[in-house]
């Protein structure tokens, strides 16, 4: 591009630039924010579970991922079949777990709020 094609006006000029970098930094911001917030509402609830058995069965779902079948996660946890139910309702009750094709599966964070918000 030749220099006389180079005009003021398709120069952006310092003040702009500085103001695209601000917005740039401040969407970024929010969206840090806006994590943290769903963050807190998804851990508000983990700690609103009182019993130590469902405590446990949302751990390992979380941890091994994926979803799973009533009998693998009772190998997992080691419990009776009545304990495990009693936990997977309160959980899939509380929002913290869903089925998924018969199977049971933690949900993240953002998908927790999401749908705490839809209740």
């Amino acid at each position: 591009m030749a220099e006389e094609d180079v005009t003021e006006e398709k120069m952006l000029n310092l003040e702009d630039i500085l103001k695209g970098v601000r917005l740039k930094i401040d969407n970024a911001f929010a969206e840090v924010i806006r994590r943290d917030e769903m963050k807190d509402v998804y851990y508000e609830a983990l700690f609103k579970l009182e019993k130590l058995s469902t405590r446990r069965v949302l751990r390992i779902l979380r941890e091994s991922g994926g979803s799973h079948r009533f009998t693998d996660i009772r190998r997992l946890v080691v419990c009776s079949p009545t304990t495990l139910n009693i936990a997977l309702d309160e959980l899939i009750r509380e929002g913290l777990v869903r089925r998924v094709d018969g199977r049971y599966q933690a949900v993240s964070p953002d998908w927790f709020v999401q749908n705490a918000r839809a209740r």
